[in-house]
């Protein structure tokens, strides 16, 4: 039988969506000290024109007016990019927190209900490995006891 290869993107939708919440604001906080910055780079040349005595109709105000066009629209270029990756990288990072977890839940639920199950494995790209380690660690460790004492019982 083949294999699914279905990819579900937000395997736990509240974690994921909160997760990239914040750094969507965070990109639109950094984002928006730079604009700041080259808002106040700009009134600082206008002000060095002025200090100088230069008309308003200068050369030197009409080339710094120039530039701060191109900059806003070379940053709302670079804005717009760097969101989207940033969302993109942020979905693909929630998705291997996100995936081991839903696993480690859904595997410890089974043995719950007395499903039998192999050993607790995670996709190899995903984050904690040593959680799955961990847990199969515990459960043969628990089985060896139970073992233990059923023999002892036993004899």
């Amino acid at each position: 039988m083949a294999k699914n290869k279905r990819k579900v993107l937000l395997i736990n939708p509240n974690f994921q969506l909160k997760f990239l919440r914040n750094l969507v604001y965070l990109n639109v906080l950094v984002c928006t000290a730079f604009y700041c910055a080259q808002l106040y780079f700009f009134w600082q040349s206008r002000e060095l024109g002025r200090g100088i005595a230069l008309p308003p109709d200068h050369v030197f105000f009409q080339f710094i007016d120039e530039q701060q066009r191109s900059m806003t629209w070379m940053s709302i270029g670079t804005i717009s990019f760097v969101s989207m990756l940033i969302c993109g990288f942020g979905l693909l990072y929630s998705h291997r927190i996100a995936g081991p977890i839903y696993r480690l839940q859904t595997y410890l639920k089974g043995r719950s209900e007395g499903v039998e199950k192999g050993p607790l494995k995670f996709r190899d790209a995903d984050y904690f490995p040593e959680l799955a380690e961990a847990v199969n660690n515990f459960i043969e460790s628990d089985l060896e006891k139970k073992h233990k004492t059923k023999h002892k019982k036993a004899a």
